[in-house]
């Protein structure tokens, strides 16, 4: 069996372009086989939908509820798809056990590829490689490099970091920042950043660096190749990194765009794959590829770092890289289960979405989707076309290999962001110090007054209460919870937005309070109407000026919002029609193999 898994791909979107011939694998993958709609998980954020395919769960049992945790100890926030610990290092957050880590026990072969909430990997008899969760060499989700002439980039608030550069010298030399090196115990000591020099000469038309006795030569709108990156230690091993360059322009000013600082798939600091040598030997195959689990760099592209030409390339280079890596897999295959992540259709969608994209299709049809969506659902057939050949050589005796098709949720407007910890605030929930108050909050739940609140909002979809023996300064007691979550559920579905009169969120979700991971769950899951979806503000535990604004970002897709409205899709190949919810997909596929799906261990942290 092959299952194919592409974030994002939506059904209004995949039936146009069927429809009108520009993908004609999958429309032929419908005319075979089987077609539809698939029902997505509360809520439809991309790690907690994967987690649910993955183990056959629903979050109170996987115990990934949103993109962002919070710590009701300190109400700390974290990341939920990978978690940095001291002394230990990276550690799985997800529970319950994968679908194939069971069909290893059975003995079926199983070959994993990007997978999606799986860094660390566990220990199986499989092969694994980890995708979403991996974090770069520094240890963020991905922390961009700009080298740049122009000192008007010093007064912006970059999500990267920033070099700057003489504009006159025609030779510079630089240090590109890699790891942090602690300081250590002694007195005084302070944390370092290790770095790789780079000299730099800037030629007319064109640049030329050196680093570390790699040579390359960039015009503007060229990526250099994969650059191998040695930071050495005093006392311990060095790290090695991978990086590439994209040389947005020399004039008037250089701009020089660096990916994040990824780990060397041959060498990483931490093992990203099982066995620990399958990320080289894959390297060996294919070459130097992406490691980042969330590689295409929305960031840079939404501060003007990497222009749409640098963005949409890098989005086709990494689906190349992908597309290597399941051709080689699926290279004299023969038996057993392989599933090959894809990212990319998702950030692409998000930077590209238009307004009121849906509603302009069904008059417009294929003309209303912006080009970069359409390239990347073709190059997502052009995937599954060269996929069906290779599997059409391992059909014998009568046997057809089952090939199932699948993504996560599909896309909605973003036009307009809400900022839950205002509405909170407003609604008498949530207090304030009113000297924070006053300059609009901040981030981290800055400025709270824990004595007076009753119920705060972080993450993308959920609300906590200030609970009582759960939270450090809880207040609410365990007797009035349902009472009310169901005044602020209440409130939430009767607001409407002052701007355009709409109803702002279709349905809200009160979790109950069990499962292995009661004290991570939130209280209530927001459902936002598509439009809206809440504020980067309201993500990180800040409370903006306004309940609700124009969205100003290019980030204009999003689906976040009432899991109905966002469906993802799901084809078959084969006599078996597919489950009709992500969460049976597990059960289905191993029933395929007669693999009992028996009850899950949900306190099992894979990464243990």
């Amino acid at each position: 069996m092959l299952i194919l898994g592409m974030d994002g791909l939506d059904p209004a979107i995949m039936e146009v372009m069927m429809e009108q011939g520009l993908l004609p694998a999958f429309a032929q993958l419908r005319a075979d086989g089987h077609y539809a709609p698939l029902s997505t998980v509360v809520p439809p954020e991309s790690p907690v939908v994967w987690s649910s395919f993955a183990t056959g769960t629903n979050p109170t049992d996987h115990g990934i509820f949103d993109f962002i945790h919070r710590d009701p100890n300190d109400y700390s926030l974290d990341l939920s798809i990978t978690r940095s610990e001291p002394g230990v290092g990276y550690t799985n957050p997800r529970g319950g056990v994968a679908f194939w880590k069971k069909l290893a026990d059975a003995g079926v072969p199983v070959r994993v590829l990007f997978a999606p909430c799986a860094f660390p990997p566990e220990n199986f008899e499989g092969h694994l490689l980890a995708g979403m969760g991996i974090p770069d060499l520094k240890g963020h989700m991905g922390r961009y490099v700009l080298i740049s002439s122009d000192p008007a980039w010093s007064e912006r608030n970059l999500q990267g970091d920033l070099i700057g550069v003489s504009a006159a010298a025609p030779r510079v030399r630089f240090d590109l920042p890699g790891p942090l090196l602690s300081g250590g115990m002694m007195p005084g000591s302070r944390s370092r950043s290790l770095s790789v020099p780079v000299d730099l000469r800037l030629t007319k038309g064109s640049i030329e660096a050196d680093i570390e006795g790699q040579h390359v030569r960039l015009m503007p709108g060229e990526w250099s190749p994969w650059i191998s990156l040695t930071f050495k230690r005093r006392f311990s091993a060095p790290i090695h990194g991978i990086c590439r360059f994209y040389l947005v322009s020399i004039e008037p000013h250089l701009q020089l765009y660096c990916t994040p600082i990824q780990f060397d798939p041959t060498r990483p600091v931490f093992p990203i794959s099982n066995p620990e040598t399958f990320s080289a030997e894959l390297a060996e195959q294919i070459g130097l590829y992406a490691t980042l689990g969330l590689p295409l760099d929305t960031k840079a592209y939404e501060d003007g770092a990497l222009d749409a030409a640098g963005f949409t390339s890098m989005a086709v280079w990494l689906m190349e890289e992908n597309r290597r890596a399941l051709r080689e897999t699926l290279r004299g295959w023969d038996e057993g289960m392989v599933f090959c992540y894809f990212n990319t259709p998702d950030p692409v969608q998000h930077m590209f979405w238009s307004d009121a994209l849906k509603e302009r299709m069904r008059d417009q049809g294929v003309a209303a989707i912006p080009g970069p969506i359409v390239d990347a659902y073709r190059r997502m057939d052009a995937i599954l076309a060269e996929a069906l050949e290779s599997i059409r050589t391992t059909d014998q005796d009568g046997r057809t290999t089952d090939l199932m098709v699948l993504s996560d949720h599909g896309f909605a407007d973003f036009r307009y962001a809400v900022e839950l910890n205002r509405l909170l605030h407003d609604w008498g929930y949530l207090a304030y110090d009113p000297t924070f108050e006053s300059k609009g909050g901040g981030p981290l739940f800055r400025g709270v007054d824990w004595s007076r609140t009753r119920a705060y909002a972080c993450g993308f979809t959920s609300i906590y209460l200030n609970l009582a023996g759960r939270e450090s300064h809880g207040v609410v007691t365990p007797a009035d919870r349902d009472m009310l979550l169901e005044q602020i559920r209440e409130k939430l579905l009767a607001y409407h937005a002052e701007a355009t009169g709409e109803q702002v969120v279709t349905d809200a979700t009160i979790k109950p309070l069990d499962g292995p991971f009661a004290e991570r769950s939130p209280d209530l899951v927001v459902g936002f109407a598509p439009g809206y979806r809440v504020s980067w503000v309201t993500a990180l535990g800040g409370i903006g000026d306004r309940a609700v604004e124009p969205n100003p970002r290019r980030w204009r897709g999003d689906h976040i919002v009432h899991a109905p409205d966002v469906p993802g899709v799901v084809f078959v190949r084969g006599e078996h029609p597919p489950p009709s919810a992500i969460t049976d997909i597990s059960g289905w596929v191993l029933e395929r193999f007669s693999v009992p799906a028996d009850p899950l261990r949900l306190t099992e942290n894979p990464s243990r």
